[in-house]
């Protein structure tokens, strides 16, 4: 196994074990914005439904990361399969009233 090989399982490994604690709705101290709110705005916020959006996209970046190791035709996609679905979900937690209190 060649060293990008032992970095993207890295990657995923890391990406699977943050993905799986902010979908049991901890360690939202992670999420980037949301660590740095103050108290008062933290109550507007749905941090559960932040923390397990956020959690099902690192489980798709962990599978996403350990796919090019067995399949090599995913390399061409990697970005576009990152890209749109990271645009997506900024979108969506910062227009859809699940994220609201």
């Amino acid at each position: 196994m060649d060293s990008d090989s032992v970095l993207q399982l890295g990657i995923a490994l890391m990406s699977l074990v943050f993905g799986v604690q902010l979908l049991r709705g901890k360690w939202l101290m992670l999420i980037a914005g949301y660590n740095t709110m103050s108290e008062e705005k933290r109550q507007r916020v749905n941090g559960k439904a932040l923390g397990k959006a956020l959690g099902v996209f690192l489980l798709y970046v962990a599978v996403l990361c350990v796919l090019p190791v067995w399949f090599s035709v995913i390399n061409d996609f990697f970005g576009w399969l990152i890209i749109l679905p990271t645009l997506f979900l900024l979108v969506y937690t910062n227009i859809s009233s699940r994220f609201k209190k």
